[in-house]
């Protein structure tokens, strides 16, 4: 005997499961004549509802539908019109359709209550061959249903949410309607239209929504199996659209060296324009997903940007590093200025950064404010600073009274804003970076020419007030009065 139960899994609608199980009941009570009849209802009823939701996007499938509609309005039969309609429409081949036809002409047998009753092994076959004809197959898209369901994506914005669980549900909904053979005929169609919306400025919701639902759809596949996928050529066509899909690693990776190539040489032309094309060059940087001469001509490109395209962009502080310190020590304000910014903009990420580049950073960042440029000093005097990682305003900090070459001097102009982050920092890291300030002040040499400097040291009246001041001071004395520079 079948296992039905097993059968019935093979089938993907609950609306195809209703009768099925209800035969499935009936057999197990020995009404075997009931149970092929409800099979062979079963069966068609599947067919008759294919038709009626493929009307509503397909005209093939709505002639088909409304002719038997029609024959069944004027009290004909219909099945063996159903059976041959299914046929012409593809949903079974002429193996599929005899076996289909036995089991409705065995039914018409059967339903006499006069004639021979089917026995269990005749149940169980028409169980098996409806389940594997009809009913466990999936309901594909035609090439005519891709083209409305590009449409109604790009046009009716009621269609599908732009959020993420909306787009999960839809992606699903659409990898199980479509087979992987016209899957690239999707989502070539859906590319192109994109394009050209986006191209014009024009539908910026649907752009928005078709980007996010492609991007989570070609996630899901292996696109680099797919049949017909030529993403060269797919490349070569689009003007825009796939520089806002295909520049993330994950897909990037997949498209193939001829496409990647065509791919960045369109990017290096829209990263100044495009925020998600310049997030994509970012991260496939970050992901080191390039080759070497793909990196080298990119790169070039993001330094001819300014650092205000960076801004709003995923690049954090270490990507952005070797240029805000090559600006900061521009000596240029205009140049300086940016740079501050991007760091109050993504001071978030400082905490990421090594710890010799924080304080690196907070070295520069004093040298920009003790320059006097206007950016850097009002960021010195936020209330922001206090919470930044301590090992950047240990930067801060040092770069007043001794360089990175263990030379002293005094950069005096910040210095009541240091001491308001000194006051500001909790005791045990204050007591920690001073201590460390004191010893290296004490093994350091004196910059002779800033000699100057110094003595503004020892005449500062806001060190003069604190401890570890006039500790700084002591010892500074001392070493002029060594090197027989003092007055």
């Amino acid at each position: 005997m079948t296992n039905y139960d097993e059968y019935i899994k093979k089938i993907p609608e609950d609306i195809d499961k209703v009768l099925i199980k209800e035969a499935v009941k009936i057999i197990h009570c020995g009404q075997y004549r009931a149970a092929y009849i409800l099979i062979w209802l079963a069966c068609i009823e599947s067919i008759l509802e294919r038709f009626k939701k493929l009307s509503l996007t397909d005209s093939v499938a709505k002639k088909f539908h409304d002719e038997i509609t029609n024959i069944s309005e004027g009290k004909q039969a219909t099945d063996k019109i159903i059976l041959t309609k299914a046929k012409e429409y593809g949903f079974i081949d002429a193996i599929e359709e005899n076996k289909l036809k036995q089991i409705y002409e065995n039914r018409c047998i059967y339903a006499h209550p006069y004639n021979q009753s089917p026995k269990l092994e005749n149940v169980d076959s028409a169980f098996v061959d409806v389940i594997d004809i009809i009913l466990a197959k999936t309901l594909y898209f035609t090439k005519n249903n891709i083209k409305q369901e590009i449409s109604k994506l790009t046009n009716n914005m009621l269609y599908v949410a732009n959020f993420p669980a909306s787009i999960e549900r839809h992606t699903e909904f659409l990898l199980k309607r479509i087979e992987t053979d016209n899957l690239m005929l999707f989502i070539q169609g859906y590319f192109e239209k994109l394009d050209q919306y986006l191209t014009k400025s024009t539908k910026t919701e649907e752009v928005n929504l078709g980007i996010n639902l492609l991007s989570v759809l070609l996630k899901k596949t292996d696109i680099a199996e797919l049949p017909n996928a030529d993403w060269h050529q797919i490349t070569m066509k689009l003007k825009i659209v796939d520089s806002f899909i295909l520049l993330e690693p994950v897909l990037f990776s997949k498209i193939g060296f001829d496409a990647q190539n065509t791919l960045l040489t369109k990017a290096k032309n829209l990263i100044n324009r495009y925020l998600p094309v310049l997030n994509g060059i970012i991260n496939l940087i970050k992901t080191k997903v390039l080759t070497t001469d793909q990196y080298n001509i990119i790169q070039q490109e993001l330094n001819n940007l300014s650092l205000e395209v960076f801004a709003n962009s995923d690049a954090d502080l270490n990507f952005l590093y070797d240029r805000i310190i090559s600006d900061l020590k521009s000596y240029n304000w205009y140049v300086q200025s940016p740079a501050i910014l991007i760091i109050i903009n993504k001071k978030s990420s400082l905490k990421d950064l090594p710890i010799d580049k924080q304080i690196e950073l907070g070295r520069n960042v004093l040298q920009t404010a003790n320059g006097g440029e206007n950016e850097a000093r009002a960021f010195l005097e936020s209330q922001d600073i206090y919470s930044l990682p301590v090992d950047f305003l240990k930067g801060i900090i040092f770069e007043v009274f001794v360089n990175e070459n263990n030379e002293i001097r005094y950069k005096e102009r910040c210095i009541e804003s240091v001491l308001s982050i000194i006051n500001n920092m909790n005791t045990a890291e204050r007591d920690t970076i001073l201590e460390e300030l004191i010893r290296t002040i004490e093994r350091s040499n004196i910059k002779k020419e800033e000699y100057c400097s110094l003595e503004y040291l020892k005449k500062d009246n806001y060190l003069l007030k604190t401890e570890w001041g006039n500790k700084i001071i002591l010892i500074i004395k001392e070493k002029l009065t060594t090197y027989n520079i003092d007055s």
